[in-house]
């Protein structure tokens, strides 16, 4: 009898069914290695990717802001030839100067004196110009009284709202408190601030104001908010006669400032129309805001406006303001606090935490430098 052997099957496990309890754990550690070396690398470029997000907005804000001035500067002085030639020469920018005596890169938080203050006038283009008459007969007005008779437009000079020739009454209501005349002859001028609404007085209209100072001295601000006439000058003068000089009244200037008050923090370059306007914000973390003017027939490239009551000059002979011809716009602002990191960045200007952007533009006021 035969006896058969059992046949043994053998079942081989194969090798790559899965990783042993060693095998995982190196392959963690490693990708915890490497993971973090990747998360701490990315997490750099993030900080970094913002700085450069922040100093791209930066300077785009900072040029859209130059951009908006430059169209109001070239428009600085409108309305002074749309009807008779009431001066020889057109006011249209007048600048104030924030004092300059303070070192404006000693800290991160800049004062009011850091920066200057930019006005751009116009005619008011509602209210046709008048001339001087004292109601005596001799035809001149004084502008040291406290009010100025003036002649309405002559009939010719239609009312557009009525379509007929102004009457005193309307004339008269052009004429409020806070309203800035302008008394221009030839070469000569001065202005002042209305103290009481336009009144009729016989064949003429009384406008109130504060009284002006002599010929060739300063106006204060109070007498002259815009500071058109805030230096001494040869060519401020008293007397406007009829028939040679005209009574302009001047329309809401568009002002350029740095908002310090609200947010010491945040210094805010602002826009706003006429001095009791309301502040736009255009440029958030402005930390320079200067300007500097070129002049009619100056050979020094620019000079500044002096804060005091001095007379500015240019090479040594008297200026005023009817001779600038150029605006130099210098505008400084910052980026937001770069985050803390073992290289945290700190600017040359201020070291400060945070990136500095500076730019700059000359602008033409046309309705200056087209006359001349």
């Amino acid at each position: 009898m035969k006896i058969r052997r059992a046949t043994v099957v053998r079942v081989h496990r194969s090798r790559n069914a899965g990783f042993t309890l060693i095998e995982l754990m190196i392959a963690m550690t490693v990708f915890l290695i490497i993971g973090g070396a990747a998360m701490s690398l990315f997490k750099r470029h993030v900080a970094q990717f913002s700085d450069q997000q922040n100093q791209v907005g930066l300077n785009t804000s900072l040029r859209n802001a130059l951009t908006q001035m430059e169209v109001d500067i070239a428009n600085a002085g409108t309305g002074y030839y749309t009807t008779v030639d009431k001066a020889s020469f057109p006011i249209g920018i007048t600048i104030t100067s924030g004092g300059g005596a303070v070192a404006c890169n000693a800290g991160q938080t800049y004062p009011a004196a850091c920066f200057d203050t930019l006005n751009i006038l116009s005619v008011d283009s509602s209210t046709p110009p008048g001339q001087g008459d004292d109601g005596t007969g001799n035809g001149c007005t004084n502008t040291t009284a406290a009010a100025a008779l003036v002649k309405p437009p002559a009939a010719a000079v239609i009312n557009p709202a009525t379509g007929a020739p102004w009457t005193l009454a309307q004339y008269a209501a052009k004429f409020a408190v806070g309203d800035q005349v302008l008394f221009a002859s030839g070469v000569n001028y001065n202005t002042a601030a209305v103290t009481a609404a336009g009144a009729v007085a016989g064949a003429d209209v009384s406008i109130a104001h504060q009284p002006t100072s002599g010929p060739g001295l300063a106006n204060s601000a109070v007498t002259d908010p815009l500071l058109i006439s805030a230096v001494p000058d040869p060519n401020l003068t008293t007397s406007f006669c009829a028939g040679l000089s005209w009574v302009v009244k001047l329309g809401a200037p568009v002002i350029y400032g740095v908002d310090t008050a609200t947010n010491p923090a945040n210094p805010v370059l602002y826009r706003k129309v006429g001095a009791g306007g309301a502040q736009v914000p255009i440029a958030d973390q402005v930390i320079g805001f200067r300007l500097v003017t070129s002049l009619l027939n100056c050979t020094n490239l620019m000079t500044t406006w002096p804060a005091a009551p001095t007379v500015p000059t240019c090479n040594g002979n008297p200026t005023n303001f009817n001779q600038i011809r150029t605006v130099q716009i210098s505008l400084i602002g910052r980026t937001p606090p770069i985050p803390n990191s073992p290289d945290t960045f700190h600017n040359t200007f201020d070291q400060g935490p945070y990136r500095i952007e500076a730019v700059s533009v000359t602008a033409n006021p046309r309705n200056l430098s087209m006359n001349d």
